[in-house]
């Protein structure tokens, strides 16, 4: 939040060396208010495991969308089996489902 200026009715953020103008809430003369940014970031990397300051992992959400082999493999086998054996894979979704609801009690 710091890095926002407001300039007049802009409110400006440094990105990448640039100064980009950022939707932010206005007072009642309509002026920028710079505290207040209406707006979020989404950003990507290929990192697996990014390295982030303390105080910007405080500021950001890491969703980490990493795909396993053995999640690969579950994916592809449901599929297959969804599309040979319809009443198996009903029967595969409702033992997950009551796993899911064992496990919720126990925890």
């Amino acid at each position: 939040r710091k890095s926002i200026v407001a300039k007049g009715r802009k409110a400006l953020m440094s990105l990448a060396g640039h100064d980009v103008e950022v939707l932010c809430a206005t007072d009642e003369a309509g002026a920028a208010l710079a505290a207040e940014p209406l707006y979020r970031i989404y950003l990507t990397t290929r990192l697996p495991n990014p390295r982030l300051s303390a105080g910007l992992q405080t500021q950001v959400a890491v969703v980490d969308f990493t795909v396993t082999a053995v999640g690969l493999e579950e994916q592809l086998l449901a599929e297959a089996v969804a599309h040979e054996c319809v009443e198996l894979e009903q029967r595969r979704v409702e033992v997950r489902r009551q796993l899911g609801d064992v496990q919720a009690r126990l925890g």
